[in-house]
């Protein structure tokens, strides 16, 4: 059987936008890819070494050991250092190279000075990783609020979706896995009175949709397929 979810949903984008203008549309999202992907692709490095630090945490069972003294300044720099990563620059050029990764080396030093942390003062190792863990999710939080917003700018040119298209949408929405339904729920109230709804069996009228909406889910579909394709 054909699949026609692809011809469906194509030519959205700049609905009564002449050709030079969406032409030009389509140029100026490209090029804010290229700008942005260094900005999310520098958040890897910090977000791996906050999971290893937190996996840390959680596995901590052995006794302390002493140390010497001197060396508790030393651990506190590298983890500071490298925690500190993850604030992003104000200004920064798609020509600028990226940053290395990071080396056995530095990656060594900051394992030991995780394990020192754990094994004289966890509580305040623990307290340290939180804080870092809320100012790396308060990074990540508003680059997603700036990011929706200029998508919900580009989305404001597409053009109405169909009947074919949103009956279209609504089994791929039926197919979505159990987990990725919140997600669905909070793309549909987004900027609405929340309503309770058991995710297990939701209900969604996408007549009732405005358009910006409808192009979201039909978005945040295609990106669940893409991912599940994936290879593991």
């Amino acid at each position: 059987m054909k699949n026609t979810s692809g011809s469906l949903f194509s030519n959205s984008i700049g609905a009564g936008l002449s050709d030079f203008k969406k032409e030009r549309l389509k140029t100026l999202l490209q090029q804010g890819t290229i700008v942005l992907s260094p900005e999310f692709d520098e958040m890897l490095d910090p977000i791996l070494a906050l999971s290893r630090l937190q996996s840390q945490v959680r596995k901590r069972n052995h006794p302390s050991s002493p140390t010497n003294a001197a060396y508790s300044g030393d651990a506190g720099q590298v983890l500071h250092k490298k925690l500190k990563t993850a604030e992003i620059p104000k200004e920064r050029t798609c020509m600028e190279e990226p940053k290395t990764a990071e080396t056995p080396k530095e990656r060594t030093e900051v394992d030991d000075a995780v394990l020192f942390f754990l094994e004289n003062d966890s509580l305040e190792f623990e307290e340290m990783v939180k804080k870092h863990s809320d100012e790396l999710s308060a990074t990540l939080g508003h680059m997603e609020k700036q990011l929706e917003e200029l998508l919900d700018t580009v989305r404001s040119t597409y053009r109405p979706m169909t009947l074919i298209e949103k009956q279209q949408l609504r089994k791929l929405i039926q197919k979505l896995p159990p987990k990725n339904l919140d997600w669905v729920v909070q793309i549909i109230q987004h900027g609405k009175m929340a309503k309770a709804q058991s995710c297990d069996e939701i209900f969604v009228d996408l007549e009732k949709e405005d358009n910006k909406t409808l192009w979201r889910l039909y978005s945040y579909v295609k990106s669940v397929e893409r991912a599940t394709a994936l290879p593991l």
